[in-house]
Parts: C-alpha cells; structure tokens; sequence
C-alpha cells in the first residue's frame, strides 16, 4: 500500500510537464491577435512612420563621408 501512495506523486510531476506546453501553444495565437489591430493602425499611420525613419539616415549619411 506505501508503495502505491509514492507511485501517485511521481506521475502528478510529468503530468505538470504537458500543461506547460499547452500554455506556450496559447500564447502565439495571443500576439497575432493584437497584431491584426496593429495593422489597421499602421494603415491609418501609414505616412506617419514613414516620415521618421527618412530623418534618421540622413545623419549617418554625413557621417560616413569623414
């Protein structure tokens, strides 16, 4: 019978091992999610990135130059 009870907390501890990769399966559907949302806002704010990123390469531009 002592047997027996040590045998049950043994297969608890692998069945734990699953749930987590259960967990991990959830989280990238997550992301896609707000990425979706983010997309609807990158098209509204489409001209607005644009104009930041042109800024910065022009200094680096010089800079190569000396």
């Amino acid at each position: 019978a002592p047997v027996i009870a040590s045998a049950s907390p043994l297969p608890t501890v692998p069945q734990y091992t699953p749930s987590i990769p259960s967990v991990v399966s959830t989280a990238p559907p997550v992301p896609p999610k707000p990425n979706v949302l983010r997309r609807a806002n990158s098209q509204e704010q489409s001209e607005e990135p644009v104009a930041p990123p042109m800024p910065p390469p022009t200094p680096p531009k010089p800079t190569v130059f000396p």
